[in-house]
């Protein structure tokens, strides 16, 4: 090998024409490809956006608090935008005409899915409810888990169960009382121990994921966190294919990790299971299908996809959601006391919160919006794909394009929302009580729309009315001495505050008795 670089050098140092024919073939090959873009820019009539340099295209440039960074395109280049990012030809759309058009009017043509290596490792290759192919498969499991988890037959029935976490959680802030308490966590767990014993039958203090310790627990809500971060995470791999298999980021490694982690769980799990005939939880249900042969092929990868999905996003989005909304009333504390107000009124001071009251407490319902409004859990939605090639807003659209909906910006443009950065519940109210805003103008539509839109919204409804009802009815809640809220944000799948929200409570009612 020595020999042979010293032979190369010394023969372009006497004939260097090897040495130029090299660098000019690749000079050749990248203008090549430089003006391959420009063509292909100007045949397709694709969306105006940055070009970016040959093959890596606007990867170099990106920031990965990537709501940042589309919206800041948008501002620049208009509503529709393309860009590549490496390989890949991403479209973002950021107004309410365009998202109708994407989620309602070619529903059908953009109901794909774009599947990163992270969720293809963490989802047991994609076949979880989120990112399934459009078509007969995907019809099937959102029919079963609308029917079987989150109909209004099943959750009216699970009532009690969320009466019984939400008390948990209750008692558990009221034993924190004149200490920090981090509302993140105690708010996590309520989900987390509601959505498993939805799905299985045993939340985190009673079978839960194998028995976790309060320790491991709270590795395991890290875990669920890194997912989200990981799988929108801009990853080389997705957009330059031929690096795949170097995986140089580690998300694959990553991904493979947390999905094994979860694995053994699932497998104890359907092994405990495996001589109970009977129907008693969302996991029997689809342990029966399985055994039925349904002619989709639902096979057992499918049903812990399924249930993984529950999990993360049953948990953390709400959760997410309600810090949020706490951190946004603890900055304006005229919002908070409108909210106390409001639940003294429906509720009273002798008794807790029930469930029967959510329905009374219209100023909540206005701030549970409002929270979506600022802080959607998913910014854009989950990416989409279109199964054929189509158009937006008059631009061709490739087939396999990535399209994504940016809600982030949809639901702070200014023309659409009157002062949109200010964190005002009453614009949700009218007169008479009721919300002014609908799903169906595309100008609010935290959970999407269409055949993709969240099949979870109405638990997560009900969970962040009630837990927040309970929480603001039995506590004041303050920060520390001398500490300020902290906004900032971790962007992934799911938006999360990228500092826990730490308050100190102190008990409204006037005695211990009815904190437990």
């Amino acid at each position: 090998m020595k020999n042979f670089t010293f032979d190369f050098c010394l023969s372009m140092k006497d004939d260097p024409s090897p040495f130029v024919l090299i660098f000019s073939t690749l000079f050749i090959g990248i203008l090549a490809i430089i003006i391959w873009s420009y063509l292909k820019r100007l045949k397709l009539s694709l969306p105006p956006g940055p070009i970016g340099l040959p093959l890596l295209g606007t990867l170099p440039f990106i920031d990965p608090q990537l709501h940042f960074y589309f919206t800041g395109l948008a501002k620049k280049y208009g509503p529709i935008i393309s860009t590549y990012l490496g390989l890949k030809l991403v479209v973002v759309v950021s107004s309410s005409s365009l998202a109708r058009e994407v989620l309602r009017d070619k529903d059908a043509i953009f109901a794909n899915r774009d599947m990163p290596v992270s969720i293809y490792n963490l989802m047991y290759g994609g076949q979880d409810i989120a990112f399934t192919s459009n078509g007969p498969k995907l019809i099937m499991m959102r029919k079963i888990a609308t029917q079987e988890l989150l109909g209004g037959a099943t959750l009216q029935a699970v009532q009690g169960l969320r009466k019984i976490e939400v008390r948990a959680m209750i008692k558990r802030v009221k034993d924190r009382e004149g200490d920090v308490a981090d509302l993140g966590v105690e708010l996590f767990k309520t989900m987390f121990n509601l959505v498993t014993t939805m799905l299985w039958g045993g939340g985190m203090d009673k079978k839960g994921c194998a028995g976790l310790s309060a320790k491991e627990f709270l590795e395991f809500k890290d875990i669920i966190s890194e997912m989200a971060i990981l799988a929108g995470k801009p990853n080389l791999s997705d957009y330059l294919p031929f690096l795949k298999n170097l995986d140089l980021q580690g998300i694959k490694k990553e991904s493979l990790i947390i999905n094994r982690r979860f694995d053994g769980i699932f497998e104890q799990l359907m092994s405990d299971k495996a001589s109970n005939i009977e129907q008693k939880d969302f996991l029997d249900v689809l342990l029966q299908i399985k055994k039925s042969g349904h002619e989709v092929g639902f096979t057992k990868d499918s049903i812990k996809a399924i249930l993984l999905d529950f999990i993360t996003a049953g948990s953390d989005t709400t959760s997410s959601t309600m810090e949020f909304a706490i951190s946004e009333m603890l900055r304006n504390p005229d919002i908070m006391k409108k909210v106390q107000k409001e639940l003294d009124t429906v509720v009273g001071y002798d008794k807790m919160v029930e469930e029967t009251d959510v329905s009374e407490l219209h100023y909540l319902h206005a701030v549970f919006e409002e929270t979506l409004r600022l802080y959607p859990p998913v910014p854009f939605l989950i990416p989409h794909c279109n199964s054929e090639a189509s158009t937006l807003g008059g631009y061709d659209i490739p087939k396999d394009t990535q399209v994504m909906v940016n809600v982030w910006a949809i639901q702070r443009d200014p023309q659409v929302w009157e002062n949109p950065l200010v964190f005002k519940p009453e614009r949700f109210i009218k007169d008479g009580g009721g919300k002014t805003y609908k799903s169906s103008d595309f100008t609010f539509l935290p959970f999407g729309s269409g055949r993709r839109m969240c099949v979870g919204m109405t638990l997560a409804h009900k969970m962040f009315m009630y837990a927040m009802a309970s929480l603001l009815h039995s506590f004041e809640f303050r920060l520390r001495d001398g500490e300020e809220l902290d906004f900032a944000q971790k962007f992934g799948m799911v938006l999360q505050k990228k500092t826990p929200l730490q308050v100190i409570p102190t008990p409204r009612l006037p005695t211990s008795q009815l904190y437990y």
